[in-house]
This record gives structure tokens, C-alpha cells and sequence, in this order.
């Protein structure tokens, strides 16, 4: 299968083995890759498998690009003032934290391969700040629409070194309609050993 769009063309490639091979050829150190700060290339084939992430060979000499279909959802609660949920950082078990997330605002997740954008928005806000606060699991306490941003550019990967990733941002606006579930403390969430927390700032 061919790609051709977003900056880039080259040959998507789907299976480990092809990927290996891939990485080989053009001296990519993925056995480099150990966890914690850099995900691990066993971390890249599960998104692979589950969710929409290419690998696309762009030929020899040139870097591998992974191509990321996300959505990214902008939180807001408007009061006296009108406030906007971000990610304030990350901490491991151990208190040790991973490098700050560049380039992007707003909460972002990768949408599976078996699901819709709406149903990817829905998930991500009862994962998210619905892990600590449970009226995120209900989609009667908030409104979304969508909008569309100007398209990402090719850059390094964060967390692939030797790749280059580009992103399909798709974007939803959050409104909270209920205030109970208005922390002013903001939100956490606890996934595979790291927790995310949320704090809300002005706009």
C-alpha cells in the first residue's frame, strides 16, 4: 500500500518482520529503544496493531515516518473567567518525570483502528480527567465540536529516535455544562505506572 499525502510518499509498511527489515536498512537503533523516556519498539508495534499508526518506508535514505491519526480536545469551563484544562506534567512511580510534550496544546490520544473520532473523544475524556472525576464518563455533563486545524509538518519523533513523525490532529472544543465536575484543583490520571496531571489555566 502506497501513501501519498501530508507532506510525504513512500510504502506503508504493516508487518513486524517488514518494519525490522525497514529500520535495519536505514540504521535505525531501535534496539536502543528501552522505555521511560523512549518508548520501546514492542510500545510502536502495539499502536501498530490496535490503532491508526503507519510506518511508511519513503525509500532508501531516507527516514521512516510513523503517521499518527489523533484527536486532541480542548477542555474549557467558562465562569467568571473562562479557564482551559492543559497537562501540566507527567511522573513516574520513582518521581522521576519524562521530557515536557512539544509542539502541541490541548489533551491528545490515538484513535484505534475500530473506532470513530466521536467515540475516540468520548473515550478519551472518561480515561483522562474521568479517571478522577467520573462525571467525564457521562457525555450529558459536557458539549464538543469539532474544528479543523492547520495540518502538522514533518518533524523528529519524540519518542522514536531516528523517525520522523507526522501527525492528523483532528480537534474538538469540550464545554463543561455541568459544574459539578469542575475541579479548580484540576484532574489526574494514572496509566502504566506514569501519572498525568491536569491543571486548569486562563484563555
Amino acid at each position: 500500500m502506497t501513501l501519498n499525502g501530508h507532506g510525504i510518499s513512500g510504502t506503508i509498511v504493516t508487518e513486524e518482520a517488514g518494519i525490522r527489515a525497514l529500520f535495519e536498512r536505514e540504521n535505525i537503533r531501535y534496539d536502543l529503544w528501552n522505555g521511560g523516556e523512549v518508548r520501546t519498539f514492542q510500545g510502536m508495534m502495539d499502536y501498530v496493531n490496535r490503532d491508526r499508526f503507519l510506518v511508511v518506508d519513503q525509500g532508501p535514505g531516507k527516514a521512516p515516518v510513523i503517521m499518527v491519526t489523533n484527536v486532541v480536545v480542548y477542555i474549557w469551563c467558562m465562569r467568571t473567567i473562562q479557564e482551559e484544562l492543559y497537562e501540566a506534567f507527567q511522573s513516574f512511580d520513582d518521581g522521576s518525570r519524562p521530557p515536557e510534550s512539544r509542539g502541541f496544546d490541548g489533551i491528545s490520544e490515538t484513535v484505534a483502528k475500530d473506532e470513530t473520532l466521536d467515540q475516540a473523544v468520548v473515550q478519551l475524556l472518561a480515561e483522562e480527567p474521568g479517571y478522577s472525576e467520573p462525571g467525564f464518563r457521562d457525555p450529558k455533563n459536557y458539549q464538543v465540536y469539532r474544528w479543523t486545524p492547520k495540518p502538522s509538518g514533518l518533524r523528529d519523533s519524540d519518542k522514536w529516535p531516528g523517525l520522523k513523525a507526522v501527525y492528523e490532529r483532528n480537534c474538538f472544543n469540550c464545554q463543561i455544562t455541568n459544574p459539578r465536575i469542575y475541579h479548580p484543583e484540576g484532574y489526574h490520571e494514572i496509566r502504566d505506572g506514569i501519572t498525568t496531571v491536569f491543571r486548569w489555566k486562563r484563555i
